[in-house]
């Protein structure tokens, strides 16, 4: 029987909280922008991607805990399923509907959260290397 590996509840939190802030930065700058430029769908584009952005990437932190904390690899499958669906509901919409958005633009903004995560993530680890240095 394999050991339950600990997990930190609050990674999902230090993710989210060291993300959010930067991503509403970038969001309403590029909403602004488009607005001034009259660009009204790529600002539709971005809400949407950014939406489901966070939504995929709740999905795959929950996912990823599931299966560190119960051991259980058929979840991952499941999870990543639905990922893909989470994906897939922007990218057919900005297909189907594109007077509205920009496709290009939902792609982009798509994988928002995982680029800030992986920036956070970076940042987090730099921090504590230099404080290890000294």
């Amino acid at each position: 029987m394999a050991a339950k590996i600990n997990v930190k509840s609050d990674s999902m939190d230090f993710l989210i909280a060291k993300t959010v802030p930067w991503i509403v930065r970038i969001v309403m700058t590029i909403s602004i922008i488009a607005f001034l430029l009259e660009q009204y769908t790529i600002i539709l584009s971005v809400i949407l991607g950014v939406f489901f952005s966070y939504w995929g990437f709740k999905n795959l932190v929950k996912t990823q805990v599931t299966v560190l904390t119960q051991q259980s690899k058929s979840v991952t499958f499941i999870g990543y399923i639905a990922r893909m669906g989470i994906y897939a509901i922007p990218m057919i919409l900005g297909i189907r509907l594109n007077q509205y958005f920009n496709l290009w633009v939902i792609l982009l903004s798509l994988f928002t959260f995982q680029y800030a995560a992986i920036v956070a993530v970076f940042m987090r680890s730099k921090k504590r290397l230099k404080s290890k240095d000294i």
